[in-house]
């Protein structure tokens, strides 16, 4: 039976039969059922009591054991999932690393497989053996967790989560697999992303173990409030009044659960996207600009479900969750998303060389290559997402006019904001493309620097300009936050920064277009060009 298994695993996916092939012998299956069946024994062992129940001539006859189960449960609850995540990622780092570096996975990549068969291969069979000792160790978490009174499908939510959230780790593995292993030796390689997916896994476990804590906790004592507490106070005024899209999440278990699902499920597709397009070209952008058009609509849209849920009034020194997640974290991610798609210097030199020739089917259109060419240059496709963005939170910014309190900003103060926001990111992607044209290999390191020390100082400069200096609020409108010199007032220093912004944006987009016009023309140019 075990043999058929294993064909009709080589029969359906090549990469993982060859991967499970030389990890399943009997030495590493023993030394696995050895390893998890010993700690689970000693786990069960240093969390129980053991009491004498009964004496004979002063010595114990019989011995009642008492376990803990819930704190068996507990701890099994944090080891299982950081187990799974530090040494998963570890080995994949460490085995795609070795193999890119032997060019054997060159040789994987030119087989008749797809690009997700090779990759799901590589995700289901470097960790086997660790999926194979957590499996063994799930009966012991499960068993606790129904002894300690917690409900199935608490349980279920739970494996559902450490599931999703592995892919999110192990293609985040892989991604910087592929991009930084022809930098670094494997072993560093690994050891890297080993530690730095420990900690993102303690918050993400702390996370989903908070969360299923607070709402049996909280709802209870929400519901059955004693008289001598405030609870239904808290209840009614705080953390149970969260929202997303109207839909109560703050003491809906399974609304809550289902916005997490939904969120980390969504998290682990791009990230597959991303590896996909990363494993058929090392040269090639994170995602395609098609593909920015749907990140960029999802993940403002999950923002905005938070924002348009407020209930409460914004005082006038509050500019409330929307406010934040519109101008401080959405510029942000808009410049992630803007260098990653920022293509290679020698896809723009292709490009602007050869574009009209890979045209077979239709005229060639230059719009409609800088709107979904993979190798045009990224400043139009930033535009329209920065576009997109205003049209998906124009509903939130006229609906803040309904709130009390917001004499602070006004509606055309966050039109005009964004408008300055969109400007600011354009003449940024404009920097960065222009640095991509100047053949410096370090390019990116120089735009990362440049916009980490201008997101650094912003907020001295924002605790400068509160005593209202002119030079101060004009520099911040050259800041990722344009918003915050707004809403410091100052009608000439506004009008005067849209003004520097707007004349920045054309001369850096002039001298784009006549830097790609320079590189694309061919190199035998100068000599067929006649001399003055």
């Amino acid at each position: 039976m075990l043999l058929t298994l294993f064909d009709r695993i080589g029969e359906s996916n090549p990469q993982l039969f060859r991967e499970i092939k030389g990890r399943f012998i009997y030495r590493n299956l023993w030394v696995t059922f050895i390893c998890s069946l010993i700690g689970q024994f000693f786990l069960v062992l240093s969390l129980s009591k053991q009491t004498c129940i009964s004496y004979v001539d002063n010595e114990c006859a019989q011995v009642s054991w008492e376990f803990h189960w819930q704190t068996i449960y507990r701890v099994l609850n944090w080891i299982l999932p950081l187990l799974l995540i530090s040494n998963g990622v570890y080995g994949l780092i460490n085995d795609v690393a070795q193999e890119e570096r032997k060019g054997t996975l060159n040789f994987i990549r030119f087989s008749p497989q797809t690009s997700q068969s090779i990759l799901l291969g590589k995700i289901l069979g470097v960790p086997s053996l660790m999926y194979l000792g957590i499996a063994l160790a799930i009966p012991l978490h499960l068993g606790s967790a129904l002894v300690a009174g917690l409900p199935l499908s608490s349980i279920i939510g739970i494996y559902t989560l450490w599931v999703i959230g592995c892919s999110v780790f192990f293609n985040a593995a892989l991604l910087y697999t592929f991009q930084y292993s022809h930098k670094i030796e494997a072993k560093n390689l690994a050891g890297g992303g080993c530690f730095l997916a420990f900690l993102l896994g303690l918050g993400y476990i702390g996370t989903i173990d908070f969360a299923f804590d607070w709402y049996n906790l909280k709802i209870i004592q929400c519901l059955t409030p004693a008289p001598s507490n405030n609870y239904l106070d808290y209840c009614q005024t705080n953390g149970l009044n969260w929202q997303w899209f109207f839909l109560p999440i703050g003491n809906q278990p399974a609304v809550a659960y289902g916005l997490a699902f939904m969120t980390v499920s969504i998290a682990a597709y791009w990230h597959w996207q991303a590896v996909n397009r990363r494993f058929c070209s090392r040269h090639a952008t994170l995602i395609s600009k098609g593909q920015s058009y749907w990140l960029v609509a999802s993940f403002e849209l999950w923002l905005l479900g938070f924002s348009l849920a407020e209930i409460k009034p914004v005082a006038a020194n509050n500019f409330g969750t929307g406010f934040g997640l519109l101008f401080f974290l959405t510029p942000l991610f808009l410049l992630f998303v803007a260098f990653n798609l920022t293509p290679s210097y020698q896809a723009l030199v292709d490009w602007s060389r050869y574009k009209h020739l890979e045209v077979k089917n239709h005229k060639y259109s230059l719009m409609r290559d800088l709107i979904w060419g993979e190798k045009s240059p990224a400043i139009v496709a930033v535009a329209i997402n920065l576009a997109m963005t205003a049209l998906i939170w124009l509903p939130w910014m006229l609906l803040w006019l309904q709130k009390d309190g917001s004499d602070k900003i006004q509606t055309p103060q966050l039109l005009l904001g964004w408008f300055m926001t969109m400007n600011v990111m354009l003449i940024y992607v404009a920097l960065a493309e222009l640095l991509r044209l100047t053949k410096t290999p370090t390019w990116l390191i120089f735009a990362s620097t440049g916009l980490s020390a201008i997101v650094l100082t912003t907020g001295t400069i924002w605790h400068l300009a509160a005593n209202k200096l002119p030079l101060v609020q004009f520099l911040l409108l050259f800041s990722p936050f344009p918003i915050v010199s707004l809403a410091l007032g100052g009608t000439t220093i506004t009008f005067l920064g849209l003004v520097a912004q707007l004349g920045t944006l054309s001369l850096l987009t002039w001298q784009l277009t006549r830097k790609v016009q320079k590189i694309g023309a061919s190199s035998s140019q100068s000599y067929l060009t006649p001399s003055p």
